[in-house]
Formats: C-alpha cells, sequence, structure tokens
C-alpha cells in the first residue's frame, strides 16, 4: 500500500482458511517496524446473489478502536474502488 505522500506499506500473513469459491480468512500484520506488531484476521466472503457477488470482509482481533477504524476506512476505501472498476 502506497499513502498519499509515496510512502510505502507491506501488509503480511498466512492463509487460514480457503473454501473455492466462497470464502478465504488470512492473518494480517505489517512489516514495517513501526507499526507494533500487531496480527489480525481478514475474512471474505463471496456470497452469490443471483447474477451478482456481495463480498462482506470481516477485519478483526485490533488490539484498540482507534487501529480497527483506520483499517475500516482503508478497507471501505479499497472496496469503492474496486466497485468503480467494475461499474458500466
Amino acid at each position: 500500500m502506497k499513502n498519499p505522500d509515496g510512502e510505502i506499506f507491506t501488509a503480511v500473513g498466512e492463509y487460514q482458511e480457503i473454501i473455492r469459491p466462497n470464502r478465504l480468512v488470512y492473518t494480517w500484520g505489517w512489516e514495517e517496524t513501526g507499526n507494533n506488531h500487531y496480527e489480525t484476521r481478514v475474512t471474505v466472503e463471496f456470497l452469490d446473489r443471483g447474477g451478482a457477488t456481495e463480498v462482506v470482509l470481516t477485519h478483526e482481533l485490533f488490539p484498540d478502536a482507534d487501529l480497527a477504524g483506520k483499517h475500516n476506512e482503508g478497507w471501505t476505501s479499497c472496496l469503492n474502488r474496486l466497485e468503480g472498476l467494475f461499474t458500466t
């Protein structure tokens, strides 16, 4: 990931569950040393909605509400951009 100032951040993790084509579960942590080395869990579900796909993303196990809120903002931004790629 790259912030508006050009600083690069690298997320790392391991897949814990892969159920094709419905569900992914993986750990999430930051590689950079200044990010407190906490690890969280991301679950992504892909739900068939009659010719459309609903993506449900749950990111949990944050050490505090402030970090959870920042990640919520980031995921919302990413998903909104993704939606724009598929909207005609």
